[in-house]
């Protein structure tokens, strides 16, 4: 009983500061991703945009698209946690050792990381969401339409302009120590997918 009775004289000693904490976690989560769709919506936009007759136009606008590219790939090929400390000390030692403020720094990475996560280029090709949720409700499997983060290989190959939307695997728990995938849901995917090919075919 000893270490539960630590645990809760650390609560009682610290909840101050664990409440700060908790608040401005939350402060940088929400705020981030709200920043970090607006970024997203607006690289998607230029990226998708038809290009102008106008020769200056045309350039500027293949100019910005090739700045999307790198830094979608480099915000999607690197760690958070690199980025941080890339954008705190790089700016440290850019100023000759001042530092950002921490929430703005926040939610700058979030941001920013966020934003290059939401520059999807699925959305514009709806006609394959439609299949795959067509291939779900033929196999009694009630699809969930839900977008996601993370640099998965359909991600990196819509964004190259092969348009992969991410397929349910059927598991639970994902990225942790109880993370497992029942037979049941193997063997649905599978029904699945061969559904999906045979519309496809």
């Amino acid at each position: 009983m000893s270490f539960f009775q630590d645990v809760i004289n650390i609560v009682a000693k610290y909840y101050p500061q664990l409440l700060s904490g908790v608040g401005n976690t939350m402060l940088i989560a929400l705020t981030g991703t709200v920043a970090g769709l607006a970024i997203g919506l607006l690289t998607g936009i230029v990226r998708t945009a038809p290009f102008s007759r106008n020769g200056f136009v045309r350039v500027l606008h293949k100019i910005l698209n090739a700045v999307i590219a790198v830094y979608v790939e480099i915000f999607r090929g690197t760690p958070m946690m690199v980025q941080a400390m890339v954008i705190y000390w790089g700016y440290a030692f850019a100023s000759g050792g001042s530092t950002l403020p921490l929430i703005p720094s926040g939610i700058l990475i979030v941001s920013v990381n966020t934003g290059a996560y939401m520059a999807e280029i699925v959305r514009d090709y709806p006609e394959l969401i439609e299949v795959a949720k067509e291939s779900f409700l033929a196999c009694d499997v009630e699809p969930q339409v839900l977008p996601i983060r993370g640099g998965t290989d359909g991600a990196q190959l819509s964004f190259r302009g092969l348009p992969c939307p991410n397929l349910s695997t059927g598991g639970y728990c994902y990225h942790g120590v109880n993370e497992f995938v029942p037979v049941s849901s193997l063997v649905k995917m599978t029904d699945v997918l061969q559904e999906l090919v045979a519309r496809f075919a």
